[in-house]
């Protein structure tokens, strides 16, 4: 919503591609192929017709990006932007959460705190070298989906980053008898590169 997760000067394309990849990200950690998206809006009044086709077109690109259809949803007035989604997808061999054993190595895709960093630029309204590529990072996040595909047959379990490493491997840990090693700190590794 606007304010939290949308900070101020955050384009209204990169909110609909940004709330597209959120749906599209949990498909991928589930080693899911999309198939539909669907959206409920709360829309504030005073929201420009410009800025809702902006919004609208951010989600169809980033579903087109991954081969999915927007199927609909809903639409409602409130106070802020909202966007809310629910994504659909099918796969041979689903990852879940659960499944992580004593042994298993924590990978990555990606380089973790580049999102994080964008977020705080504009947020903040700091002015960074290279802060540019941080806030497209944020923006425009991209669904592993390709890199899941890739490496789901070595995976027991999975989730996706969006609410940051620490809360991630807490969830693959939780009542699953295993732990993390606090001094073993994971690397960004090349498979965003395979495919």
């Amino acid at each position: 919503c606007d304010g939290y997760d949308f900070p101020r000067g955050m384009s209204a394309h990169a909110k609909g591609w940004m709330s597209a990849c959120a749906q599209l990200s949990d498909l991928a950690a589930c080693n899911a192929t999309p198939d539909a998206l669907a959206f409920s809006w709360m829309i504030p009044k005073g929201l420009n017709a410009r800025n809702i086709t902006e919004i609208a077109s951010g989600i169809r690109d980033c579903a087109s990006y991954s081969n999915a259809r927007v199927i609909g949803g809903d639409v409602n007035s409130g106070d802020k932007l909202v966007l809310t989604g629910a994504g659909v997808g099918h796969s041979r061999r689903l990852v879940s959460r659960r499944g992580a054993v004593q042994g298993d190595v924590l990978a990555v895709t990606g380089l973790l705190g580049a999102s994080a960093a964008g977020y705080l630029i504009l947020k903040q309204g700091l002015r960074v070298q290279g802060g540019g590529k941080l806030v497209e990072l944020f923006s425009y996040p991209l669904p592993r989906l390709k890199q899941m595909h890739v490496v789901s047959r070595l995976v027991h379990s999975a989730t996706d980053l969006s609410d940051g490493l620490v809360i991630g491997a807490y969830n693959l840990c939780m009542d699953y008898g295993v732990a993390i090693d606090e001094k073993l700190i994971p690397y960004a590794c090349g498979i965003e590169r395979v495919g």
